[in-house]
């Protein structure tokens, strides 16, 4: 596979590009060469709060904590430190 971004967050908004009414996931997924499960994940982690984008960027969050924070509301996202 081709790297499509330098971050899940990078290839999250590479994939929300690609996005439209009319193009499923599993159309970008095959375009990209990914699984349609890696595009719906990717794509979840842009309903996180900007402050749960900058610890994942700075990896102070993994990705599958990140991916288990995006399930929640926003409201649920919550930070300590």
């Amino acid at each position: 596979m081709p790297r499509l971004a330098s971050s899940p967050l990078a290839e999250a908004r590479v994939y929300q590009l690609l996005s439209d009414p009319e193009v499923s996931q599993r159309h970008i997924a095959r375009r990209c060469g990914v699984s349609q499960s890696r595009v719906s994940k990717r794509l979840a982690l842009l309903r996180l709060l900007e402050r749960a984008h900058a610890y994942l960027d700075h990896n102070q969050l993994t990705l599958d904590g990140a991916s288990m924070l995006a399930g929640l509301p926003a409201e649920r996202q919550v930070f300590h430190g």
